[in-house]
């Protein structure tokens, strides 16, 4: 993670919204690709992580969990940078308390033969979609205001449709007033699909 001017109140606001029940996410470390690896999935030839070393790897890893830690936030979802891991990345997250990952194809949240919970991430924007389960991903830093302004609305009119309990309304980094508690929607959806306790 990188220090910049305003991350002060950066912090503020992500401790604001993980006691409001948002889940946070670790979206690696420095978010520098440091290898042309695209990774499990194959979607970019860039990687902070998919190719490097293991001990590399568990070093930022570390680092980044620790700069939570200082800021007395706990992330329980990862999503790597450019979609780019690989199962060393994996084996290292899981070591680490990381159980679940944003990424991936499939219809609906799943658990692995390992453990780790997949929540797939398909998308950049919100599709109308007959069903299944995604999150989106939104670099909305680099929005202007008409488009903060459309996705305002896009999320104001599918919370609206989402009430029964089928959407999962977390958006990373976006206000708390446009989506609400993410743990609200998430106690909706999880319940169909949270695996069957063993024994």
């Amino acid at each position: 993670m990188v220090s910049a001017p305003g991350a002060d109140d950066f912090w503020n606001s992500v401790r604001s919204w993980q006691n409001r029940g948002w889940t946070i996410g670790l979206h690696g470390y420095q978010h520098r690709y440091l290898t042309n690896e695209a990774g499990m999935y194959g979607r970019i030839s860039r990687s902070e992580f998919a190719g490097l070393p293991a001990e590399i790897q568990e070093i930022k890893l570390r680092n980044a969990l620790q700069i939570f830690r200082e800021q007395q936030v706990s992330p329980e979802v990862w999503v790597a940078p450019a979609h780019s891991f690989d199962s060393i990345t994996i084996a290292i997250l899981s070591r680490l308390g990381i159980r679940i990952i944003s990424d991936g194809y499939a219809i609906y949240p799943y658990q692995d033969a390992d453990g780790m919970t997949w929540i797939p991430q398909q998308f950049g924007k919100f599709r109308n979609l007959p069903f299944g389960v995604w999150t989106i991903c939104c670099h909305f830093n680099e929005w202007t205001a008409a488009e903060t302004d459309r996705f305002r609305r896009t999320c104001e009119s599918t919370a609206a449709l989402c009430r029964g309990g089928r959407c999962l309304g977390v958006v990373s980094g976006a206000p708390p007033q446009l989506v609400g508690s993410g743990r609200e929607y998430a106690a909706g959806i999880w319940a169909p699909y949270r695996p069957a306790p063993s024994g």
